[in-house]
């Protein structure tokens, strides 16, 4: 049976994930698109990845309701160290966002393998995305996944169904794709 993926940020959950060293994947996004960044994050733990999603972490959410940039700051850095990769979501007001540009940067400096995935609709990204690698639809964004496994040297069958034509990574009983909303499936 496949295990699914959790999110991090947890104290007791991370201490266990420091012993599995299990690939890890920071969601990026600006507040605004929080509903597509859970959408992700579902999709992500479903197929078996840990994430980090900042909108599940209530220190981190603690600290924003205070209005305390000193926690925010403490928790997104404790969110990236403890991730392998980052993914960030990217729609029309990603540019305006003063935090994702520093969750990049953070990212960035701690050698961390950063991806893009516009949402539907996105025409342009900001410069500092323009040097990631880019996903750009929900085959690709399998596809990614499927490779982030082969270099970690992990196998599963799951990811066989990168090349599905319906675009789907996990076996669902839905019409729709889950991600369909905010992606093209190619």
């Amino acid at each position: 049976m496949k295990r699914k993926g959790v999110n991090i940020y947890e104290t007791s959950i991370t201490k266990s994930f420091a012993i599995t060293s299990r690939v890890c994947i920071f969601i990026s996004h600006i507040s605004i698109d929080k509903e597509f960044a859970k959408s992700i994050g579902d999709y992500i733990k479903e197929a078996g990845f840990n994430i980090y999603l900042d909108v599940d972490d209530p220190e981190l959410q603690r600290a924003v309701r205070e209005k305390n940039p000193h926690k925010v700051t403490a928790c997104i850095e404790k969110g990236v160290s403890l991730s392998t990769n980052i993914i960030c979501l990217v729609s029309q007001v990603t540019a305006t966002s003063w935090w994702v540009p520093y969750e990049i940067g953070y990212g960035k400096k701690s050698n961390k393998q950063i991806a893009t995935m516009p949402i539907k609709g996105t025409s342009s990204l900001p410069d500092y995305l323009q040097i990631t690698e880019k996903i750009s639809g929900i085959r690709s964004l399998n596809n990614y996944l499927a490779k982030l496994l082969r270099e970690n040297g992990i196998s599963d069958g799951l990811f066989k169904s990168a090349a599905r034509p319906d675009g789907y990574l996990i076996e669902s009983t839905t019409v729709t794709h889950p991600l369909k909303p905010y992606f093209e499936i190619f």
